[in-house]
């Protein structure tokens, strides 16, 4: 939801729902390791809502630039439970690991800053957000630091194409949960966090076939 109070500042609130779905393979944990059977688990539930405020600092013909000022808070249950099947094969309830867990329930500040160019006829955008960490429990998923930068192009009055690379770096996880002691690697906190790089194509096309404004867009 969002909403412009003036033509400087636009307010966002959102909501984010989860569904978490994993698939895992057991083996005798000794000898031959023989396989002794899979299992599934998952988890859905609403995660967590933000607020948010974009503020546009700097506007001409060139170029516009705005600030993300934003408060997100983790909700839900961060122990949610699961049935597995052990080494021992035995089929029980647990608390799944840190992955398959919907909350964690930490509060984080979100800071950030876009910036778009026009360089005769090219969009050059570029993008930094963080999220820091101000309130935790007994244990946290890792800050995280995004930049994206990207171009896009107009190839007429309804269709651009774009390319995009997308960075992100997430911590390790804070704290622990001594009940997460399931023999699976995603039971570990020192199994997460790292950095991923990755590349995109679009295009986008401007269409006025709801309407007569040309704001359907796809």
């Amino acid at each position: 939801l969002m909403y412009a109070p003036s033509n400087h500042i636009t307010l966002m609130a959102m909501a984010m729902f989860e569904d978490k779905q994993m698939d895992l393979s057991v083996f005798q944990p000794m000898m031959n390791r023989d396989f002794l059977g899979g299992f599934k688990s998952s988890s859905n539930d609403l995660s967590d809502i933000s607020v948010n405020a974009l503020i546009r600092i700097q506007e001409n013909l060139k170029s516009r630039g705005h600030l993300h000022i934003g408060l997100k808070k983790i909700i839900n249950n961060n122990e949610k439970k699961g049935v597995v099947l052990t080494p021992m094969k035995m089929r029980v309830s647990t608390i799944l690991p840190y992955g398959m867990q919907i909350s964690d329930n930490s509060t984080r500040v979100i800071l950030g800053y876009t910036k778009v160019i026009d360089l005769n006829g090219f969009l050059w955008g570029n993008q930094v957000i963080t999220e820091k960490i101000v309130n935790k429990e007994d244990w946290s998923f890792g800050e995280r630091s995004i930049l994206n930068t990207w171009v896009q192009k107009s190839l007429s009055d309804h269709v651009s194409i774009s390319g995009r690379f997308h960075f992100e770096h997430q911590d390790e996880i804070l704290g622990r949960n001594t009940s997460i002691i399931a023999p699976v690697q995603s039971a570990n906190p020192i199994n997460y966090g790292g950095k991923v790089l990755s590349f995109g194509f679009g295009l986008n096309f401007i269409s006025n076939t709801l309407n007569d404004a040309g704001k359907n867009r796809l």
